[in-house]
């Protein structure tokens, strides 16, 4: 049984091993109640306080009144004990590491999203983030694979938390887009996390089958709390922590981000930093730098995996009994950027254009002419302040070709169109001629002495 520290006074089994002890130490042996108050209930007998030493007490006076009794009643608990657990009043608890059973961590989706653990999405106004939600919920309640490559989500109900969104209008008609059972799908609004935990738990304990909670945003539930306070988001959160560890439910949070464009991605959450540190893993939901119509789902910590491989989708409108809605589709191309340099790239070229617009641009006309060797292009791409990410995925998107120029030659990268290699014998070899003419031999020869040092690759 536990007692509550503020107004409980302490409880007598600590008192009474203390007494214990003494009368052995004085050799009186196993004591009986010396006073008929001992022998009271520990809930209707009033403790002995400690009487504060001197210096103490003047330093009482300059403590509030709950100050006090904290402190009077932390001294009190100080007293050496030996007490059955089961019996003691103390509001913390301590266990041998042996006598706990391990247990597997059961995830909703594998690697990323665990039952009974918090997770955070957090990602720009009007990027989505509703979508990724009906997504989410769809995917549970059908029990159906996150993407073509992935296992299937683990079955069940979802309970969704929206406060942004109108129910009939907007949520509705995106679950039906992602395909959801919503039959299995319950929608809450009016939550206040700060005085609604015990009737939401009710709620979900009628739900047996309960998998995952979606709360949309994290930040319209919170009451007055101060969301830019360490203390208080910390608080609320590691309350909603303990919740789901309660339930076994599998809480995603989303929220935004803030408008500071550098720095790392870890702080560009709304609020404290509390959100993201009780958190047992986080996600940023951003757009593809390189591909504007690309959104991003990445890693920004992960506490219990080692989940460092982004998701990507597109938005595309599907058909539903009262016309169209949009949802998230798997966008199957290999994810190669992560949460700081997607949010602190550039997503459009000087130009108007997209980053991976211009690489393409740069790799036709470097290429025009016929093959380049590849350290010429990497050489070059980086003095046009083009990153290799970009690079690569342009090459990829061009169906760039790379080739070796001899059997002891370097690689040559190739427009589709020039598909004959060069197989002369090193006497034979010519340098490759491009836009820039006769000199363009000297041009090679300059960008392979400033390029960084990549090795030679395709």
């Amino acid at each position: 049984m536990t007692y509550k520290r503020k107004n409980s006074p302490v409880p007598d089994p600590i008192v009474a091993e203390a007494r214990r002890r003494e009368a052995l130490k004085r050799g009186d042996g196993e004591t009986q109640p010396a006073t008929a108050s001992d022998a009271m209930p520990a809930r209707t007998r009033a403790v002995p306080q400690p009487t504060p030493r001197p210096a103490e007490t003047s330093k009482m006076k300059e403590l509030s009144l709950s100050q006090r009794r904290t402190r009077r009643h932390v001294t009190a608990l100080s007293v050496p004990s030996q007490a059955d657990p089961g019996e003691a009043g103390s509001a913390i608890s301590m266990i041998r590491a042996s006598n706990l059973v391990p247990e597997r961590l059961e995830y909703v989706w594998n690697g990323r999203i665990a039952r009974g653990k918090l997770t955070i999405v957090a990602g720009d106004p009007g990027l989505g983030k509703s979508l990724l939600a009906a997504r989410l919920a769809a995917t549970v309640s059908q029990g159906s694979a996150w993407t073509p490559d992935e296992e299937q989500a683990l079955k069940g109900s979802v309970i969704m938390v929206t406060a942004e969104d109108g129910l009939q209008d907007t949520v509705r008609p995106r679950l039906e887009a992602a395909g959801a059972d919503l039959d299995a799908v319950h929608l809450l609004s009016g939550l206040n996390l700060t005085q609604d935990q015990d009737a939401l738990e009710q709620e979900i304990r009628r739900l047996p089958d309960a998998r995952l909670m979606i709360i949309d945003p994290i930040t319209s539930c919170l009451g007055r709390t101060n969301i830019n306070g360490a203390a208080d988001v910390r608080a609320i959160m590691t309350s909603l922590s303990c919740f789901a560890a309660r339930t076994g439910i599998a809480i995603v949070a989303i929220t935004h981000l803030n408008k500071n464009g550098s720095g790392r991605a870890m702080a560009r959450t709304v609020g404290s930093h509390a959100f993201v540190a009780v958190a047992r893993a986080a996600y940023v939901f951003t757009k593809d730098p390189d591909d504007l119509g690309r959104l991003l789902l990445l890693p920004l910590k992960n506490n219990l995996g080692a989940d460092k491989q982004g998701s990507a989708f597109r938005i595309e409108e599907v058909a539903i009994s009262i016309g169209t809605a949009p949802c998230l589709v798997p966008d199957p191309e290999p994810v190669m950027v992560t949460a700081d340099e997607a949010l602190t790239m550039p997503r459009t070229a000087p130009g108007g254009q997209s980053i991976l617009e211009q690489a393409k641009e740069f790799l036709c006309e470097f290429l025009a002419a016929g093959p380049v060797a590849a350290r010429a292009v990497h050489a070059a791409a980086t003095a046009a302040a083009i990153k290799e990410i970009s690079l690569q995925r342009a090459k990829k998107a061009l169906g760039v070709q790379s080739s070796k120029s001899a059997m002891d030659g370097g690689w040559q990268w190739m427009l589709p169109a020039e598909t004959k290699m060069i197989n002369s014998s090193e006497d034979d070899q010519h340098a490759p001629m491009s836009t820039f003419g006769a000199d363009d031999h000297l041009r090679s020869a300059n960008l392979a002495e400033t390029m960084p040092s990549r090795g030679d690759h395709p």
